[in-house]
């Protein structure tokens, strides 16, 4: 029989008021868990700090930051020639880690423009701030791509699908674009499953909060970061294809976006196909 607390049938692991299968940590302050307790927004000054300048902030910090740092260290391990296998696991450990970090400290961010688009269409988050988050994403990513470049002087390179000659070529960018969308669709649901809405007070800053623990999260980037780099030269965000090909546009490449939508074809179909699974509870 299962025992019932608070009318709530749990079992002797949980209570209403734990997120947690751990009972000792109940009486403990919120702050020391990943589900920790997020004020809504005050009115005034306070919404406007809280509900958007805040977020816009932490959202550039850490789309720069997780960006710069899967190029950095990817020029570093080509450089010593690391074995294909370390340097995709390394790789997909490093996008785990930054996001885990970021996803844990500020809450608010997104990191990827199909976290935002699933966001936005779940109605997590209200359509002004997901426009906000994506122009922050664009800016840093492609401040990120060029403080790469200048600190490497390196010239800008497209992203790339890996292509096997003995396979057909459009075989390998069907087996990248499938793996993509499951990737992101593992992304996706996690991060919706993980986030709550903070305010519905003023409908311009509504805004979805991680709140969860993000031990699934963490799981699910590094699979989609593994997945991208057995496939291409990307990460699990394709806001690194879009920096990288402007670079090579303004360098003179004319034809630098005319392959750009294989790498945004995949993340998109999946961030959509996880926000129609998913349904919102609030």
């Amino acid at each position: 029989m299962i025992p019932v607390v608070d009318n709530n049938p749990r079992g002797i692991l949980r209570k209403a008021s734990d997120h947690y299968a751990r009972p000792w940590t109940s009486n403990l302050p919120q702050t020391h868990s990943f589900a920790s307790e997020i004020s809504e927004p005050s009115t005034g000054c306070g919404l406007f700090l809280d509900g958007f300048l805040r977020p816009a902030i932490s959202e550039f910090i850490s789309v720069f930051t997780a960006i710069f740092l899967f190029l950095h260290v990817n020029s570093e391990l080509n450089q010593r020639h690391i074995a294909t296998v370390h340097r995709i696991s390394i790789l997909a450990l490093v996008d785990a880690i930054s996001t885990l970090t970021f996803m844990s400290a500020f809450k608010t961010v997104h990191l990827n423009p199909c976290i935002t688009v699933a966001q936005l269409f779940s109605l997590s988050t209200s359509w002004f701030i997901c426009g906000v988050l994506f122009l922050c994403q664009l800016a840093a990513s492609t401040l990120a791509v060029a403080a790469h470049h200048l600190l490497t002087k390196d010239s800008p390179k497209l992203i790339a699908y890996n292509h096997d000659v003995t396979n057909d070529q459009s075989v390998a960018i069907y087996k990248m674009i499938v793996c993509q969308l499951i990737g992101t669709l593992f992304v996706v649901i996690c991060h919706l499953l993980s986030s709550v809405t903070l305010s519905r007070r003023a409908g311009s800053f509504r805004l979805g909060a991680f709140k969860e623990n993000p031990l699934c999260l963490f799981c699910a980037v590094g699979l989609s970061t593994m997945l991208n780099q057995l496939h291409s030269t990307m990460d699990w965000n394709p806001l690194t294809a879009l920096a990288s090909s402007f670079f090579v546009f303004i360098s003179g490449d004319s034809n630098a976006f005319s392959s750009l939508y294989l790498f945004w074809l995949g993340p998109i179909i999946g961030g959509l196909l996880a926000c129609f699974l998913f349904s919102n509870p609030a």
